[in-house]
């Protein structure tokens, strides 16, 4: 944790008090925790070789949006015998979430490649079938911007090999 050495006093639903060497008391909500602390903090916290511990680990890392370390955790709980099934719909959800907020920011090609991986995770879950047309039509979208984008850039060179007299 920032702020020097000490040790963590208290835990709850906002975060982590530490209480430094000097007696100052410092507060990290769980929100600001970056993924050093977090990998340190279920290190100190968890039993490696139990799944009900990594499913909580993953958990943990949904809520602090790190999809991959919770699809991670949770698949680590699954290969210990852990039944990870009521806790597929949230990390599909969350993955998708992202998959959204890439197509939102144009970088459909990403998307894509999430929607593939996605498809292939959760393909066969409630979630899905339940999903699977704003699936598609996100799907539909990512594929339209690929296009459009290499459409754009034949055009630019196209232009550029016009104003070159380069035909």
């Amino acid at each position: 944790l920032r702020g020097g050495p000490g040790e963590v006093t208290k835990a709850d639903e906002s975060g982590l008090t530490a209480t430094l060497t000097t007696g100052k008391t410092e507060e990290h909500p769980w929100k600001e925790l970056n993924a050093k602390c977090v990998t340190k903090l279920t290190q100190l916290a968890m039993d490696p070789a139990s799944g009900d511990d990594w499913i909580t680990v993953g958990l943990f890392a949904l809520v602090l949006q790190d999809v991959p370390s919770a699809e991670r955790s949770v698949d680590k709980a699954r290969s210990l015998g852990a039944n990870i099934d009521p806790y597929l719909a949230s990390l599909a959800q969350r993955a998708f979430s992202a998959a959204e907020a890439l197509a939102a920011k144009k970088e459909f090609a990403k998307a894509e490649t999430a929607l593939g991986s996605i498809e292939e995770k959760y393909g066969k879950t409630p979630w899905f079938a339940a999903n699977k047309s704003t699936f598609e039509t996100l799907r539909a979208q990512a594929k339209t911007g690929i296009r459009e984008a290499e459409a754009e850039e034949l055009y630019a060179e196209a232009a550029k090999l016009f104003a070159e007299k380069d035909l």
